[in-house]
């Protein structure tokens, strides 16, 4: 096997492995959202074409509003599988962080709600639950909603084996005794509007749940499956107010155990608020054929929704940055703190190497004890690099020939 050669004559490894591997759980869930993918981007690539499959009406899709929505749609299920595959290399790894969490903050809140009403859905109505009397076949439902699930589930997972590889050391920071940034106070008052805010959106879902029909259009009231509808206003309630009750939690510091889980609460609800009211707003003013118009109170809480969702999302957003700015703030002092150590421990042992190679006229681009402390030192603070490992074993062998050779 031919290997490369340093300038030394030192043999090196072909392929040097990065220490930031990408393990096998986060491969594999990636790939499977990324394979559930298909199955809706085929389908939307076909309507796009002038390909009526699944449909009973063609002139259905020739309405251009629906041309719109298959396109908009298309690039959401597109980013989806972009961001699928970055979860499955360590390329994905340097993706600008807005990059990766702005999607996923939208389609937590988008798929969430699919994966945790759906499948409770069909259990309860069965088949007719995709027999919507509409141009489209169920055959297409349940193809779309069944690559949602599975994205939903492989996608979210993917995302958080990635947040904890890549941001681990803000997420699983201790949630009480956090230090405050600059924009604390800000975000304080901005978490307390939300909080009030989403009570009285998440108490109107709530009611809708709970079988009220004040403020709903009344073809959605007695629409055969309003059951899907009373199970989505529910969820979406409860993660309405615990999402902001987290999201103060978070900005106060209040409580105990580590900062992911109450905002892994605040993210989902702010999401859904955000997602679900954003798709409603775009439904409403395209007038979509299959959106149903809903207006009146509905339409008035969607848009808080939708309002309150993105306040809660940039707060997020400012706790988040500030929290990664302290700590690379701190890792950058530690590092300097550390240099300055090694500096003073490698200084003797530097000084003795250099009289004993002189004594004994070691020449100057031998290996040397110096270069073993650089490696020890750097593998103490890498201790799971395989490429410091490698050096460490080729400087041992070097120093071993040279003690054969000099001493």
């Amino acid at each position: 096997m031919t290997q490369h050669m340093t300038r030394t004559g030192h043999p090196r490894p072909a392929h040097p492995v990065d220490e930031e591997r990408v393990g096998i759980g986060r491969v594999t869930v990636g790939v499977v959202a990324m394979a559930a993918t298909l199955p809706y981007l085929t389908i939307k690539t076909l309507w796009l074409t002038g390909h009526p499959v699944g449909v009973t009406d063609p002139a259905f899709l020739n309405d251009p509003t629906m041309v719109g929505l298959n396109a908009m749609t298309f690039g959401m299920d597109a980013v989806a599988l972009a961001l699928a595959l970055s979860f499955t290399t360590r390329r994905g790894m340097r993706l600008p962080g807005w990059l990766v969490l702005l999607p996923l903050w939208v389609a937590s809140g988008l798929l969430g709600i699919i994966v945790a009403t759906v499948p409770l859905a069909f259990v309860a109505q069965g088949p007719s639950l995709l027999d919507t009397g509409g141009p489209i076949r169920p055959w297409v439902y349940a193809t779309v909603y069944g690559g949602f699930i599975v994205q939903g589930v492989c996608l979210l997972t993917a995302f958080a084996l990635y947040t904890r590889d890549r941001w681990g050391h803000v997420l699983l920071a201790p949630l009480a005794g956090r230090q405050a940034g600059p924009s604390a106070e800000f975000q304080r008052v901005v978490a307390t509007g939300a909080l009030g805010m989403s009570v009285l959106l998440g108490g109107m879902r709530l009611y809708w749940a709970a079988g009220g029909d004040a403020g709903l259009p009344a073809e959605m009231a007695a629409a055969p499956n309003s059951f899907i509808a009373g199970v989505q206003d529910g969820i979406k309630g409860l993660l309405a107010v615990g999402g902001a009750a987290a999201l103060l939690a978070v900005v106060r510091g209040r409580g105990r155990g580590p900062l992911w889980r109450p905002l892994t609460v605040a993210w989902l609800g702010s999401g859904t608020m955000f997602g679900w009211g954003l798709y409603a707003m775009v439904i409403t003013v395209t007038g979509a054929p299959l959106g149903g118009g809903p207006g009146g109170a509905l339409g008035v809480v969607q848009l808080f929704e939708m309002l309150t969702g993105l306040v809660m999302g940039m707060c997020g957003a400012f706790l988040l940055a500030e929290g990664d700015q302290a700590w690379a703030t701190c890792r950058r002092r530690s590092t300097r703190l550390n240099a300055r150590i090694e500096k003073a421990m490698a200084a003797p042992l530097i000084a003795a190497t250099a009289d004993v190679r002189s004594s004994m006229n070691v020449p100057s681009d031998s290996c040397s004890a110096s270069q073993m402390l650089t490696v020890e030192l750097a593998s103490r603070t890498n201790p799971h690099s395989s490429v410091i490992r490698a050096k460490k074993r080729r400087i041992r062998s070097c120093l071993s020939t040279a003690e054969g050779r000099w001493m």
